[in-house]
């Protein structure tokens, strides 16, 4: 079985996992994490649920996860998971949440997986082929008059992020009348590989937040750099993710907030 292969059964089974739970909220539990994070007993489960499946298709790779410790293994591939972005959304039911795994080594991401279990939507993408919803190809939007595109953004928890993204936010506000936060950085990532979103940046982004989007932009003809204009990093803190029409002049805005 191929690593994208495992990602999408895996994401599936995650999903199912996810259902459950929201259609009967009592049987799961909050924990809070910090800088006001929550984390609930879901998340550990498929956290932990994901990690055994991997470790038992490809058990030299190594893993990051948001809720337990790297593996650290001796192989040169490492995955970047998220068993559910979007946790605030899923406690507060509000229906925009995704599971987000991903694969690279350690120059680039080679391939990821976005499932949203409440559309059952499934993103794909693998270096060289293309990026698919549920099996059909997509690429990004070609809107290119800034005050027709709709942007996209997130910020972490952490005090200098959301600084960060108040000062972001004020600049780009006269660029972008249509802006929204849909408080699941995946998504947002995974709707401008769709052409749902014409741009999106993010503050205080995990390499389990952003790796598996990442990937799906490029592969939809899309760019994705840092802040400053070089090209993302797994372990840079911040992204933009864009159709290319305005990446350049929002790159002129956020080269100075960083």
């Amino acid at each position: 079985m191929s690593r994208i292969e495992l990602a999408k059964q895996i994401s599936k089974k995650a999903g199912e996992m996810i259902m459950e739970i929201y259609k009967n909220s009592e049987k799961n539990h909050i924990h809070s994490k910090d800088h006001t994070e929550i984390v609930t007993d879901l998340d550990k489960e498929i956290d932990l649920m994901i990690r055994s499946k991997i470790t038992e298709v490809f058990p030299e790779d190594d893993l990051v996860t948001e809720e337990s410790e790297n593996l650290d293994n001796v192989g040169n591939i490492v995955w970047y998971v998220d068993p559910i972005d979007g946790t605030d959304n899923f406690v507060w039911n509000i229906p925009c949440f995704c599971v987000s795994i991903a694969f690279g080594d350690e120059d680039e991401i080679l391939g990821g997986v976005i499932y949203d279990p409440i559309q059952d939507e499934l993103f794909e993408a693998e270096k060289g082929h293309g990026a698919k919803m549920n099996g059909q190809n997509i690429k990004v939007s070609k809107r290119s008059l800034s005050n027709l595109q709709m942007r996209g953004f997130g910020r972490g928890y952490e005090k200098k992020y959301q600084e960060q993204n108040l000062k972001l936010h004020m600049q780009l506000n006269a660029m972008y009348e249509k802006q929204r936060n849909l408080g699941s950085a995946a998504i947002m990532l995974a709707y401008v590989s769709c052409g749902r979103l014409d741009l999106v940046t993010l503050t205080g982004t995990k390499p389990w937040d952003s790796a598996a989007g990442s990937i799906l932009v490029k592969e939809a003809g899309g760019i994705v750099t840092n802040f400053k204009g070089g090209s993302w990093l797994v372990n840079d803190d911040n992204i933009i993710a864009s159709n290319s029409t305005d990446h350049e002049a929002c790159i002129r805005i956020t080269k100075n907030i960083v």
